[in-house]
């Protein structure tokens, strides 16, 4: 499955989670987003309900109830 239809799943039903995506400047360059941030995914975006468009190639890691649904390749 791709990774916005992961996301969007997890979004459209509520799940409790994380998207980790590199960050430069955070600890490790990874920043943790809880799901419930994310508004809604589009053209290889997701959007949080700040406003902020981040693209989708910089997530590393997509996580609900403490499982790994899905993690990027080396």
């Amino acid at each position: 499955m791709q990774l916005s239809h992961i996301i969007g799943k997890l979004v459209f039903k509520k799940e409790e989670g994380f998207v980790e995506l590199t960050y430069r400047g955070a600890p490790g360059n990874i920043k943790k987003i809880a799901l419930a941030r994310i508004t809604r995914v589009a053209h290889g975006y997701f959007y949080l309900d700040s406003g902020s468009a981040i693209p989708l190639h910089r997530i590393v890691r997509v996580s609900s109830e403490g499982k790994v649904l899905w993690e990027k390749s080396p």
